[in-house]
């Protein structure tokens, strides 16, 4: 059984997004050993090389006359101070590294960090992802952090599995394939998903409307759509946001 709870209003768009993602409190911060090298490899170049050529520019652009319309010495700061914030975001990251190696686990029947899974549907379709730190993730490539949804319902196989905006950070393309992986991961599990958007909503068994707290309609994609009720024009705007929105079947 998958259920979904759909709300009405969207949460307001911060002004600043974080450069990176941050870690759930009290986690540690698992990397696998690629991952750990690419982090200090990048630390490296921004120190050794980027960095002090960038200081070198600046120099010169300070030198050349009035800074307020100098755009070499403008850009040249604006790019000093965020590599400096990358350094000491590097920095920490590497500091707290606790670094897994997959080869060097035993129980090798079970899903683990650092594991390199292959999920399949009950049509035969398959999927690979390995499950990396959270400054490893790559959903292209095949990995994806171990805080993900898809990674938490294959590291943990609970009877239930709940996401609250699991995939808010995604375009709506992008939620919709992490959700077909999420079900070929997790047929044998039940599914609860709080969202405000209605991408995938044709996977979920049932939908519970939900408008200043109260439950207004229940049931399936297209009943719901058939009634033309808060639900019809809740996906209405979705339709106008993604026009080419994938259709979406759960198998089994």
């Amino acid at each position: 059984m998958n259920k979904a709870f759909v709300k009405e209003d969207a949460p307001e768009e911060e002004d600043a997004q974080p450069a990176a993602p941050a870690l759930p409190h009290g986690a540690k911060n698992y990397m696998t050993r690629r991952g750990h090298d690419l982090l200090k490899a990048e630390l490296a170049q921004l120190v050794k090389s980027e960095r002090p050529a960038l200081v070198q520019t600046v120099a010169w652009a300070a030198a050349n006359g009035d800074r307020s319309e100098n755009g070499d010495y403008i850009y040249g700061k604006k790019r000093l101070r965020e590599i400096d914030r990358r350094i000491r975001f590097l920095m920490k990251r590497l500091e707290s590294a606790e670094v897994v190696d997959p080869a060097a686990q035993e129980n090798t029947g079970q899903v683990f960090f650092g594991a390199t899974v292959t999920v399949c549907d009950a049509e035969g379709c398959e999927a690979t992802y390995q499950i990396v730190g959270i400054d490893e993730a790559d959903a292209g490539a095949g990995r994806i952090s171990w805080i993900s949804p898809l990674a938490r319902a294959l590291l943990r196989q609970a009877a239930l599995l709940i996401l609250d905006e699991g995939m808010a950070n995604l375009d709506a393309l992008a939620e919709l394939q992490a959700l077909q992986a999420v079900f070929r991961a997790t047929e044998e599990q039940s599914l609860l998903m709080i969202t405000h958007r209605l991408v995938g909503m044709e996977l979920m068994d049932e939908i519970l409307v939900m408008q200043k707290s109260r439950v207004v309609e229940r049931g399936a994609h297209q009943e719901l759509l058939e009634k033309g009720g808060l639900y019809y024009r809740m996906n209405e705007l979705t339709e106008a946001l993604v026009p080419a929105k994938t259709s979406a079947k759960r198998s089994g």
